[in-house]
């Protein structure tokens, strides 16, 4: 009874700015956080209070970008699907291949010619 009435209810820009952001953290994140968490554990203190500042603020963050974005309202949909796709597949290749996204990466992409790319996509 209580899914159905969720699944029924409208979902509001605000609160998908928020699960996206939460989203966004998380998920595409994972990488980040393992490695940040990885780094503080070797001082041997407990850091769960940092470590949840680190994640509250990492999240109030993203939320803060899309609901700026969410002023938009034609914008926000589409840009939002274009943030996500990005960030999964940025994150696809930071798992996979064990590389930092930076400037220089950036640059590299846009200066990839077809064979090149063609390289990166293989079937495993």
């Amino acid at each position: 009874m209580i899914i159905k009435s969720i699944l029924k209810s409208k979902l509001t820009v605000p609160v998908l700015a928020f699960v996206c952001a939460l989203y966004l953290t998380v998920v595409q994140n994972a990488t980040f956080f393992k490695a940040v968490f990885a780094a503080l554990n070797k001082t041997g203190h407990g850091n769960l209070p940092f470590e949840t500042a680190i994640v509250v603020s990492l999240t109030l963050l993203f939320f803060l970008l899309l609901s700026l974005l969410a002023s938009i309202k034609p914008l926000f949909k589409p840009v939002l699907m274009v943030i996500l796709v990005v960030a999964a597949v940025v994150s696809f290749f930071m798992d996979t291949y064990g590389v930092v996204i930076d400037d220089s990466m950036i640059q590299n992409l846009m200066e990839t010619d077809y064979n090149e790319a063609t390289e990166l996509f293989n079937v495993k």
